[in-house]
C-alpha cells in the first residue's frame, strides 16, 4: 500500500494532481453540507452523536492524514526540483494534528470533558512549530527578502488579522441574557442524564495538567496562523508568475482557513459556556487541511513535469552534440 502510494510513476492517475483536487472538492462539498445541515445551534447542546463522531473522526482525521501522506511523497521523492525537506516536515506536522485531532475529540466524545486543554495540544503545539519552521526554511533557502510594496500589503493584512484576532480574544463575561436563558431552561423538565463514563486516571491526570492553559493555547494558535500567513505570502509573492506560485496560492488558503476555525474555537471558548465541538465555521478546519493535500499534489506534478523537460533538453543537447560530431569527422 504504502509502495503504491508513493509511487513516483506517472501511470500512477490514482493521486495525480487533477484527481486530487477532485476528490478534495467532493469532501469539502460533503463536509460543507453535513455541517450546515446537523450543527444545530452555537453552543452544540442539540448537536446529535452520530454528527459529533462523523465529523471528529471521520470528515477531519482523514484528509488530515491523507493531505500528510502526500506531504510525505514529496519528501521521499527522488523527483522534487526544490528542497524535499520543508515538504517532509509539514507532512510530520499533519501526522501530528491527525493524532492531536483524535485526542481533542476522544476528550469531549469518550471521556466527556472539555477538549479546551487536552492531549491533543501539545500535538497542535508541535503541528505550528513543524509548520513554521518548514515555511521559514522555504524563505531561508530561496533567499527571500520582500520588497517596500510586498512588505506593506503583508503588513495591511497582518495588521487587520491581528485586530479581528484582538476582537475575538477578549474575554467577554457570560452575558444576562446567556443567564436567562439558563434559568428559563432549569424549569424544563428533566431529560435522563447521560451515562456516567469512567475516565481513567491517566486521562484525569493529563487533564489536570494541561487544563489551566487551554484558553491560552487558543490563543497562541491564532497568533501562529497570523505568522504562518504572512509566512506563505510571503512565500507566494516571490515565486508569483513562476510554475511554483499555484503550490504556495493553496498553501496560503489553506492557511486562511485553519485561522478562521481557530478564531471561531478560540471565540466560542470566550463567550459560549459549555460549548461543544462541531459547529458550522469548525468545517473550515477541514477546507484548510485539504489544500495542504492540493498544494503537494501540485508541487509533485509540476516537478515531475520539470524533470521531464529537462531530461528531455538533456536528450535534444546529446542528439544535437552527436550530430556535430558526426559533421566533424
Amino acid at each position: 500500500m504504502a509502495s503504491s502510494f508513493l509511487n513516483e510513476s506517472p501511470a500512477n492517475k490514482f493521486w495525480n494532481q487533477g484527481n486530487v483536487i477532485k476528490y478534495s472538492i467532493a469532501w469539502s462539498i460533503i463536509s460543507i453540507l453535513i455541517y450546515a445541515v446537523f450543527s444545530g445551534p452555537m453552543s452544540g447542546a442539540d448537536r446529535p452523536t452520530w454528527y459529533r463522531f462523523l465529523t471528529a473522526y471521520g470528515l477531519q482525521i482523514t484528509p488530515v492524514i491523507i493531505s500528510g501522506f502526500l506531504c510525505l511523497r514529496n519528501g521521499l521523492s527522488k523527483t522534487m526540483v526544490n528542497d524535499k525537506k520543508p515538504w517532509m516536515i509539514m507532512g510530520i506536522a499533519l501526522l501530528c494534528f491527525s493524532i492531536g485531532n483524535f485526542f481533542f475529540s476522544s476528550w469531549e466524545l469518550i471521556w466527556h470533558l472539555s477538549s479546551t486543554g487536552c492531549l491533543g495540544d501539545p500535538f497542535f503545539v508541535a503541528f505550528y512549530m513543524l509548520l513554521l519552521f518548514a515555511m521559514a526554511m522555504v524563505m531561508w533557502q530561496r533567499k527571500i527578502v520582500p520588497n517596500a510594496w510586498q512588505f506593506l500589503i503583508i503588513g495591511v493584512i497582518a495588521a487587520y488579522t491581528i485586530g479581528l484576532a484582538n476582537i475575538i480574544l477578549e474575554p467577554v463575561a457570560i452575558s444576562p441574557s446567556t443567564t436567562a436563558v439558563t434559568e428559563a431552561a432549569k424549569e424544563e423538565p428533566v431529560k435522563e442524564a447521560a451515562p456516567v463514563v469512567e475516565v481513567p486516571a491517566w486521562v484525569q491526570s493529563v487533564d489536570q495538567a494541561i487544563k489551566p492553559y487551554g484558553k491560552n493555547l487558543n490563543v497562541f494558535y491564532v497568533w501562529c496562523d497570523v505568522c504562518l500567513f504572512c509566512l506563505s505570502l510571503a512565500i507566494l509573492f516571490y515565486s508569483w508568475g513562476s510554475r511554483l506560485a499555484r503550490s504556495w496560492q493553496v498553501t496560503a488558503q489553506g492557511v486562511f482557513f485553519i485561522y478562521v476555525a481557530d478564531a471561531w474555537y478560540a471565540y466560542a471558548g470566550n463567550r459560549i459556556a459549555d460549548y461543544q465541538a462541531g459547529f458550522t465555521l469548525e468545517v473550515c478546519w477541514i477546507l484548510g487541511i485539504l489544500q495542504f493535500g492540493v498544494a503537494a499534489a501540485i508541487e509533485f506534478e509540476q516537478s515531475l513535469d520539470l524533470r521531464a523537460a529537462m531530461r528531455d533538453a538533456a536528450m535534444e543537447r546529446a542528439r544535437t552534440a552527436e550530430a556535430e560530431a558526426a559533421l566533424h569527422s
